[in-house]
């Protein structure tokens, strides 16, 4: 993202999924009380457009149809691969949570 307020800069950095890969990757979710207070700060320094609001809610929709698709791939899996498979589907559903959350601070400052 390069364009912007800087409060729709920190939530979609803030939500951008990482995909765990191998046993040792860590989900970076869920976020902290201090990532949401930096959100809320943001938001009230500069809030976001009903744009921007518009567009961190599809890609909330679009996290969410991945994570549809990650959930009927699971039954493809097994051994490690099933581990990693279920460890990206549980990072995308905290994703999808923090996403939410993120939404009803912007919902807020009006």
């Amino acid at each position: 993202m390069t364009d912007g307020t800087a409060s729709f800069k920190l939530m979609c950095e803030l939500t951008t999924r990482k995909m765990v890969r191998g046993p040792g990757d860590v989900g970076q979710f869920p976020l902290s009380e201090d990532q949401i207070e930096q959100v809320k700060t943001a938001l009230h320094a500069e809030p976001l457009s009903a744009a921007e609001k518009q567009m961190f809610e599809e890609r909330t929709k679009k996290e969410e149809v991945e994570a549809s698709h990650m959930e009927k791939g699971l039954a493809f899996y097994d051994g490690m691969q099933g581990v990693i498979a279920k460890e990206n589907l549980e990072s995308a559903k905290l994703c999808i949570e923090a996403m939410k959350i993120l939404l009803i601070q912007a919902n807020n400052v009006e």
